[in-house]
């Protein structure tokens, strides 16, 4: 969505209408300036289910219910701020003619934020304190709520003529507030993009048999064949991610939740608080972002999947911050640069396997240059240790985990962009499941996924245990 401004400087004077025979490039009296706010505004749709794509895989289209335009110097300092929203009726004023702004001083720069969450967030002093946490785009936010960003430091000089646009809290335009002809403007393009990227877990399932080959050096292939695989999945949580984002700062806040080393780390469901704690987080109110879980406290661990969980219907999603630069005037997000460098997301199935007793692993071998009816069932040492690759490795708790540290788009690595929806489908053998979350440099996960611009792309996910 593009904001177009237009900063004007009136060749007027005090209270005094414009004069037709000004230079054209002085300020009022006073140094005021004068800016004209023009918005292209996506329309209203409702979502399908919990999922943000329509049934063609489209994504829907955000609502948005508020823009707070912040004008400020040049070093991020707000010297002005004004809320259009339905009680002034100025959205729909901006969709059209556009909106006029007067009575500005010292202002060099205008940063735009639709849709936020919280009146705190709009008493700022300075740009740079603009930071979201995370528990404000938690996962269960709904999609019209979710905040968008964008700003232009760089105005371009250039004339205004046009007297028709409305001035704010000025409904009928009247003198001195319309611009004088040959008055100089300043035009700002501005982009603005969720702040958040998401993903959609679609179909969860685990494989309850199959096979798998393994070629050996000398051309020799083993098969290993599973049988009546039945762990239940039980929770899927987050890590890696920034827990809050400073959007119009000079850096990335250093807020990362770090995946874990200790498998420990998940209790009852829940990720236990890292030590030392992360600043600025409150750990209560960010947890619920990063987990779901089917954990129940005096029941113990529980299927978090319904019954014939249908991931057309429905979805596990999961929000997360890719820093970009706000000021990019990109439209396709697919395209910007300054892509996400550093940690990536990653994602944990914990399952639950009380009694594997009726699980089966049988290992079989061929010769190289021999056919698949020459398979026959082999105990050598190679044959052990492939199938100590497919036993359930849980401790006592019986909890193990399937860990996504990558996605896929077709045989590539992903590159995380902004403002975009993942959305995957994962099936989970028994040889991606390990007892905790290390990121190993082994990856295989085979799960596409697809992105949307506010948007969809086909990824796999890589479970960090081949």
């Amino acid at each position: 969505m593009k904001f177009k401004l237009l900063l004007m400087t009136a060749a007027c004077v005090g209270m005094i209408a414009c004069s037709k025979d000004g230079t054209g490039d002085n300020p009022y009296a006073d140094g005021s300036k004068q800016v004209v706010l023009k918005v292209n505004l996506p329309a209203t749709r409702a979502g399908v289910d919990n999922s943000w794509l329509d049934g063609n895989g489209d994504p829907q289209t955000t609502t948005i219910s508020s823009i707070d335009v912040f004008f400020t110097n040049d070093i991020g300092t707000v010297k002005k701020h004004y809320k259009l929203d339905a009680t002034n009726n100025y959205l729909s004023t901006v969709r059209t003619s556009g909106l006029r702004f007067v009575g500005l001083k010292d202002v060099t720069a205008v940063y735009i934020v639709a849709n936020v969450p919280d009146e705190s967030m709009r008493n700022i002093t300075t740009m740079a304190d603009f930071k979201v946490l995370m528990n404000q785009q938690a996962p269960s936010m709904e999609q019209n709520s979710m905040i968008f960003a964008g700003c232009d430091r760089d105005l371009i000089a250039g004339a205004d003529t046009d007297a028709s646009i409305p001035t704010y809290d000025n409904p009928d335009n009247q003198d001195p507030t319309v611009p004088a002809a040959g008055d100089m403007v300043y035009t700002a393009e501005v982009v603005i993009r969720p702040i958040i990227s998401r993903i959609e877990w679609g179909n969860i399932t685990v494989a309850d048999s199959g096979s798998k080959e393994f070629v050996q050096p000398d051309g020799s292939t083993y098969l290993v064949e599973w049988s009546n695989y039945a762990p239940i999945i039980t929770g899927i949580y987050q890590s890696n991610v920034y827990l809050a984002e400073n959007i119009f700062g000079t850096q990335q806040t250093s807020s990362l939740f770090a995946t874990p080393a200790n498998w420990q780390s998940i209790v009852k469901g829940a990720w236990v608080e890292p030590n030392p704690s992360i600043d600025g987080v409150t750990w209560s109110n960010v947890n619920p972002s990063l987990a779901y879980t089917g954990y129940q406290d005096g029941s113990g661990y529980a299927a978090l999947l319904p019954p014939q969980y249908d991931g057309d219907a429905q979805c596990v999603p999961f929000h997360f911050f890719v820093p970009f630069d706000p000021t990019s005037s990109e439209d396709d997000n697919t395209q910007m640069t300054g892509d996400m460098d550093g940690p990536l997301p990653q994602w944990h199935f914990q399952l639950y396997y009380p009694n594997d007793s009726g699980y089966t692993i049988t290992v079989k071998k061929k010769n190289a240059g021999e056919g698949d009816d020459k398979y026959t069932v082999v105990t050598d040492d190679k044959a052990l240790s492939l199938k100590g690759d497919f036993l359930y490795p849980a401790g006592s708790d019986k909890i193990a985990y399937a860990n996504v540290v990558k996605l896929k788009s077709g045989n590539a690595d992903l590159t995380y962009r902004p403002g975009m929806i993942y959305t995957a489908d994962i099936e989970i053998n028994p040889y991606n499941v390990t007892l905790g979350f290390e990121d190993k440099d082994n990856y295989n996960v085979i799960v596409k996924v697809g992105v949307a611009d506010f948007a969809t792309q086909e990824v796999t996910p890589e479970f960090e245990k081949p």
